[in-house]
């Protein structure tokens, strides 16, 4: 994922990308986060935050080694120093071995009154990881600033190593999906290109009708051949300014039809039955079994000719 989109999926989203789009077919497994806070961090926040933070904890502690072996320093300053490297060697070792950062599983599955609670413990957490290197610089990097900027050089060199070795082996990585993270017209969008020069298709989701994940499988077997945009950020007319031939709309973003024009249009397990079928919808999928009647408002809709034109709209199943 980091190789992937080296600008960060934002803040949140790791979890749930790697589950759409980077599980095997068929697994039932549901990621909140990466694997631990690190990978979690250079994901969600990208390459150039993640090395500007490496940088200065490297730094921070390549000083703090030097300013804690030199033995004519007063012994009351390197117990001090020797405090902050055990601090921050504690915070690497819990920060590899588990992900302190997701603050929603907090809010989730504590009960209220433990939430405030937990959610200000780990922003102390979170607050004292980014000023623990800082405070160790400055008490190590008293009166030399020399061997300071040093230390920071080499803080640099050891990111920018430690990045390229995660981006390259990522590239290297055979798994099925590409997954770009981009920006257009406005709008946070998962590119899924498949080919270059394949059309693009563009899927509004309804995660409460059908799971992103398996609709993703929907789309590859029902409208193979084609590029898939499928925004992230809430669906406005902003998103359909996206330039892609084909939209799919799935549930309640079904009466988006009623507003496009220009488009090949199909509707995915329609949350309502709309009123009056847009000239543009081309297919309409429904569920396969039919409880309360509803492919049957359906087929009559089309049978009473409420389009905007001549075209023929066909009915298939989900």
């Amino acid at each position: 994922m980091f190789a992937d989109n080296p600008q960060g999926v934002g803040l949140g989203r790791s979890g749930v990308l790697f589950t759409w789009l980077y599980c095997p077919a068929g697994s039932d497994i549901a990621c909140r986060t990466m694997v631990n806070s690190f990978l979690t961090f250079a994901v969600e926040q990208g390459l150039w935050l993640s090395a500007a933070l490496l940088a200065l904890g490297f730094a921070a502690l390549l000083a703090g080694w030097d300013a804690f072996r030199d033995e004519t320093a007063a012994p009351a300053g390197r117990v001090g120093i020797l405090s902050l490297l055990t601090a921050a060697f504690a915070g690497i070792l819990s920060g590899m071995m588990s992900n302190c950062f997701d603050f929603s599983i907090a809010r989730e599955l504590l009960n209220p009154p433990d939430t405030a609670l937990n959610s200000y413990l780990q922003f102390v957490l979170t607050a004292l990881w980014c000023v623990l290197p800082v405070g160790l610089l400055i008490a190590a990097g008293r009166g030399n600033y020399r061997r300071l900027g040093k230390r920071l050089t080499a803080g640099i060199l050891l990111s920018v190593l430690l990045l390229s070795a995660l981006y390259f082996t990522g590239k290297c990585l055979d798994h099925p999906v590409t997954g770009q993270i981009l920006h257009q017209a406005g709008v946070t969008v998962v590119s899924i290109e498949e080919r270059a020069s394949l059309p693009k298709l563009l899927f509004i989701p309804d995660d409460r009708v059908l799971p992103l994940r398996a609709a993703l499988d929907w789309l590859r077997r029902t409208c193979p051949g084609y590029n898939y945009l499928i925004p992230l950020t809430g669906v406005s007319r902003a998103a359909f300014a996206l330039t892609a031939d084909t939209v799919v709309l799935c549930g309640r973003n079904c009466f988006w039809s009623e507003k496009l024009a220009g488009r090949r249009i199909y509707l995915l397990l329609p949350a309502a039955v709309l009123p009056r079928l847009p000239a543009a919808v081309r297919i309409v999928f429904l569920p396969e079994f039919d409880n309360d009647g509803y492919n049957r408002r359906w087929k009559e809709l089309l049978a009473t000719g409420k389009s905007g034109s001549g075209r023929s709209c066909e009915i298939r199943f989900y």
